[in-house]
């Protein structure tokens, strides 16, 4: 548009703003993009698969698997030298195999003859005994069934005699490959396992990066949101009950598994009791309790902050500070329990059994004995014990 002096604006001016304006917008929408697709839980799970790959590498390395190596090396050299004398009978082994070939075609035939002669006697004696057929026809059809019955079994025994022979001729090479295959069992999981993780060819490699490519990435991601519904255990939230959906194991991607424990750093460590909690054998499933019920905290959440981890002391959350630039959030209203009072979630569930959390909730455990041992319910309202109005205020 020309400029003809009469415009409010100056045009190209305004044309220059435009394109400026036009510019920074496509920024900040690709930078809004990027920010949103580069997630610190995405950090903590390409950190795990590096530390899992050097736990595979370091067991490949270790004294027994490279002696599993070494034996089936050595198995090997036999099974070659195995197959190469097989090699030898190879007109013999055809032979055998030729001949079980036929037997089986025969089997085949006579087992379906045999099946037909029995519908056939069948019908004769359903004719016979409805007062419709003749004794002499039942007579001949039940001869001619057995007859077929022998055919059968005669074949059949035939068939097992000759599978016998060649399972005979290649038992050297069949007993030397099953050696081999369970000697290198745990190496050839520990190299799938690895594979999978660190994929040795290039385009795997490539096609993995492109999976988690921002934009596309929700179409099949190789790093993605980890989460169990909890529809059977609810929580207040705004004045309804809302369903827990945990994510924890997003980041804290080994806490199931056993074999993180020691100096692995948190978020990698496995729980403790793993014969307690999370495991499928567990009284305490992941699945069945996920993780908010027992440690509290913001379970949709997948940032550090905003899960409302709590520390153990304020050392711990000044560390927290400097590290995750970490606070207490102000608008939830169930925050993380810090270690030390974990054990006190227990009595959600266990309120009438207290024997059974005794030796692992001590504290709670020795709390709910002092209440009792003092009369405290005599004042305080309390769900395990009666519950008629009480001077004191409720502590349910």
């Amino acid at each position: 548009m020309a400029d003809r002096g009469d415009t409010h604006y100056h045009v190209p001016a305004l044309n220059a703003w435009f394109a400026i304006s036009s510019v920074l917008l496509l920024v900040s929408a690709f930078w809004m993009v990027i920010d949103d697709w580069s997630r610190e839980w995405k950090d903590y799970q390409r950190d795990f698969r590096k530390m899992e790959v050097e736990i595979a590498d370091q067991k490949l390395a270790s004294e027994e698997l490279q002696a599993a190596v070494a034996e089936a090396e050595r198995i090997g050299g036999e099974l070659a030298a195995a197959e190469e004398a097989l090699a030898s009978r190879r007109d013999e082994i055809d032979e055998a195999e030729e001949r079980l070939y036929q037997l089986k075609g025969e089997q085949f035939a006579l087992t379906e003859a045999e099946k037909k002669a029995k519908q056939n006697f069948s019908w004769e004696r359903f004719l016979k005994e409805e007062g419709h057929g003749s004794q002499e026809k039942l007579d001949s059809t039940e001869e001619i069934w057995l007859e077929a019955d022998k055919e059968k079994e005669r074949i059949d025994v035939e068939v097992v005699e000759q599978e016998k022979l060649v399972a005979a001729l290649v038992a050297n090479v069949t007993e030397l490959t099953k050696q081999q295959k369970s000697a290198l069992k745990e190496v050839e999981l520990l190299r799938r396992k690895r594979d999978a993780i660190d994929p040795p060819d290039f385009p795997t490699k490539l096609a993995n990066v492109i999976r988690d490519f921002p934009g596309i990435d929700f179409i099949g991601p190789n790093l993605k949101v980890r989460k169990v519904v909890l529809d059977d255990l609810t929580f207040e939230l705004n004045f309804t009950k809302k369903p827990r959906i945990d994510m924890c194991m997003t980041c804290h991607m080994s806490i199931e598994l056993e074999g993180y424990e020691g100096d692995i750093e948190e978020p990698f460590r496995s729980h403790p009791r793993l014969d307690l909690y999370l495991t499928a054998k567990s009284p305490h499933p992941m699945n069945s309790v996920g993780c908010t019920i027992c440690h509290r905290g913001s379970g949709e959440s997948l940032h550090f902050t905003r899960t409302d981890h709590r520390p153990t002391d304020d050392v711990e959350g000044d560390e927290w500070y400097d590290e995750y630039h970490w606070k207490k959030q102000k608008y939830w209203d169930y925050p993380m329990l810090s270690s030390e009072y974990v054990e006190a979630s227990c009595v959600q569930c266990h309120k009438t059994s207290m024997e059974l959390i005794a030796d692992d909730a001590p504290k709670v455990t020795e709390g709910y004995r002092l209440f009792e041992r003092y009369g405290c319910y005599s004042c305080h309202k309390v769900e395990w014990f009666p519950t008629k109005r009480r001077p004191g205020p409720s502590l349910k």
